[in-house]
């Protein structure tokens, strides 16, 4: 059997880029050959495509490369576009939705997943596979719709797609009950394709001016006051140089705060400076994740929010509720030796997971 996957491989985020690794090695290890749809949804690529449509593909790729270093930053956008080439096993390019269903024919089934494919905000319904002309296996792995409040436009076509899927699994409970809700069924949750393999890459990791220092990990454009206090607090009582990474798709991202900025750290490189670290701090759902493989000790930081709702799910199901603060005060001395990688029970249950997870994927493709 020959699979595409069809994820969010093209962002300049971590996690989106490393969860299509880790999917991929973990068809590799029950003996499935895989490629990743080479197609991006987003609809500035598409105008881009359509107007530079006209002098050809390789037009078309050349400017959508040269504004991807303009918007991101040449040395960041690099990392990622240089990770992506080495790493991934990607199908041939697909600028339209009918190159991607022509591409898809070629394969015996599609998995969609995992991450926000689902998230109504973005308004990418190619991720429900809703058309007729692929008629091969349609899987959902892990998909997730961020958060429970999505346009009722889009859960309507949600609602009219997912009958066609012949397996259907989640990453969390918020997107097990919106599909509950929506269909009756109680689908399976997996776990992320990050917890399934270990990912380990060759890293070019830019030299920091220290050995011992606090990562801080944010994905939002602006650093909330909480990170900010939390921070401050895990510097006074470690007395260590605070390190951030700077979010992928924010060129010019700063914080005061910061003793030093990586701006230019690729997905591998990103793995090596948590792997490096004294202590992950962070309110990333992927950045806890590989603080959890790298057993490091890890703050995740409650903003009270509906993009908090994924932590509370992972940190819930594995038993390490008391590593997720949303205020300074909560730090003491024991949370900051806390690892949930290194804890026996949090290890259990994810391994009991990762082995339901495998199962799922077996299952629906065979």
């Amino acid at each position: 059997m020959k699979v595409g996957i069809l994820s969010f491989h093209f962002c300049q985020n971590y996690g989106g880029v490393l969860q299509c690794a880790a999917l991929q090695k973990a068809l590799n290890r029950i003996g499935i050959r895989s490629d990743i749809l080479d197609f991006n949804p987003i609809s500035k690529v598409q105008n881009i495509h359509k107007w530079a449509g006209f002098m050809g593909p390789a037009c078309s790729r050349l400017l959508l490369y040269f504004l991807g270093k303009w918007r991101y930053g040449s040395g960041h956008y690099s990392c990622f576009d240089s990770f992506r080439k080495t790493n991934l096993s990607l199908s041939s390019p697909c600028r339209f939705l009918p190159e991607l269903w022509e591409c898809a024919t070629n394969y015996d089934a599609i998995i969609v997943g995992s991450d926000q494919v689902w998230n109504g905000d973005w308004n990418w319904p190619v991720y429900l596979l809703d058309s007729k002309c692929f008629k091969g296996i349609k899987v959902s792995y892990a998909a997730c719709f961020g958060h429970d409040k999505q346009p009722e436009v889009f859960l309507n076509r949600v609602r009219h797609a997912l009958p066609s899927f012949h397996a259907i699994s989640v990453r969390n409970t918020m997107s097990q009950g919106i599909i509950n809700q929506l269909t009756g069924s109680n689908v399976p949750i997996v776990s992320d394709p990050t917890l399934l393999v270990d990912l380990d890459f060759e890293s070019k990791t830019p030299k920091l001016p220290f050995s011992d220092y606090i990562l801080l990990y944010t994905p939002n454009r602006v650093v909330a006051k909480n990170t900010i206090s939390i921070t401050e607090e895990i510097r006074r009582r470690l007395n260590l140089p605070l390190v951030c990474v700077s979010p992928g798709a924010l060129r010019d991202w700063a914080f005061d705060g910061a003793d030093f900025i990586v701006s230019n750290a690729g997905p591998a490189e990103w793995i090596d400076l948590i792997n490096k670290s004294r202590i992950v701090c962070t309110d990333s759902f992927h950045g806890s994740v590989f603080a959890i493989q790298k057993r490091k000790p890890l703050i995740m930081i409650d903003h009270k929010s509906e993009g908090s709702l994924r932590l509370y799910d992972f940190c819930e199901r594995y038993g390490f509720k008391s590593n997720m603060i949303a205020q300074s005060t909560q730090i003491t001395d024991g949370l900051l030796e806390s690892s949930p990688g290194s804890n026996a029970e949090v290890q259990e249950r994810i391994h009991k997971h990762v082995v339901k997870s495998y199962e799922f994927l077996r299952k629906a493709l065979t």
